[in-house]
């Protein structure tokens, strides 16, 4: 029974798209701050966010249960020349987690455009991993009318942006309760260690650090509601809809995938590629679904080759 509760927690957590939490790497200088942002059709809440850099701006979007901490090695080799703004979206890190259902991409979009106009940003290269890929292209989309000129390119990293078969800890996650006593009862930093040596399969390392910051927010009952609404609604009920809609965006955009995702296979990425009428694939190897843990200097220089076109 035991058993079975920790590698539900372990799975779930390591399927989480790729995810660790909030925190500012050693002997790196960032900004960091908290913003109050009023969303359309949402009650104000607080968002965390944390900056390094100068240059044209890039804002960085994690997956379920990351944060900014997510994107700290691509962050480092990237600050000479643009402005980072990594930000925790709602539920996560550092930010807000209110006890609502309100977590799907549609969403979070409408937040990040919140944070975006408040900081005042225009012309923005938006990338985004795993879920933040999903929030990312929802953005866009819903931007074409009301704000086009906001986001110029896009980058979406091993993102779910098509439905696609779930994994058997997803599955469990649909079902009462269950997922509330797994979360609650195994202990996090066992969960922590389990899920992120499932993720990084042989192509990286994690530290000690890494594990002690990643299970540091399972704890809080409000942050492991927050995980369990996202994956919920992992995918949007308005699918049919939204993905109808992926030829309609133009900024150009960098797909980048690693050819081994054991999460989001690299079938999306290329199916995307058909669907996009202005997107290029970047094939990663060497990696699973984190390669901004497994690849960041190869996932830096394709973002800063791609934001200087």
């Amino acid at each position: 029974m035991w058993r079975c509760i920790a590698a539900l927690a372990s799975l779930f957590l390591s399927i989480c798209i790729g995810a660790l939490p909030s925190a500012a790497a050693d002997n790196f200088a960032y900004r960091k701050y908290h913003v109050t942002v009023s969303p359309a059709g949402h009650p104000p809440l607080r968002l965390y966010a944390e900056e390094a850099g100068r240059g044209p701006p890039v804002v960085l979007l994690h997956g379920l249960a990351g944060s900014a901490y997510t994107w700290r090695r691509v962050v480092r080799k990237m600050a000479q020349h643009h402005r980072l703004i990594a930000i925790d979206l709602k539920g996560h890190g550092r930010s807000d987690k209110p006890f609502d259902e309100n977590y799907s991409a549609n969403d979070q979009a409408a937040i990040v455009y919140a944070f975006l106009r408040q900081r005042r940003l225009r012309s923005i290269t938006l990338a985004g991993h795993s879920f933040g890929g999903q929030v990312a292209v929802v953005l866009a989309i819903q931007l074409q009318r009301v704000d086009p000129k906001l986001i110029s390119r896009l980058v979406l990293l091993d993102a779910p942006l098509f439905p696609q078969r779930m994994t058997w800890a997803i599955s469990l996650l649909r079902k009462p309760v269950l997922p509330y006593i797994a979360l609650s009862v195994v202990p996090s930093k066992l969960a922590a260690e389990m899920a992120l040596m499932s993720e990084i399969m042989g192509f990286g390392r994690i530290t000690d650090r890494d594990i002690d910051i990643y299970s540091e927010p399972y704890g809080d009952a409000a942050a492991r509601h927050a995980l369990i609404q996202t994956a919920l609604q992992i995918v949007p009920r308005n699918s049919p809809q939204l993905i109808r809609r992926y030829r309609s965006v133009r900024q150009p955009t960098l797909l980048i995938w690693c050819r081994h995702d054991n999460v989001v296979p690299l079938s999306t990425g290329r199916r995307m590629l058909k669907t996009m009428r202005n997107a290029r694939l970047a094939i990663l190897e060497r990696c699973n679904h984190v390669p901004l843990e497994q690849r960041p200097g190869a996932v830096a220089k394709l973002i800063r080759s791609f934001a200087a076109r």
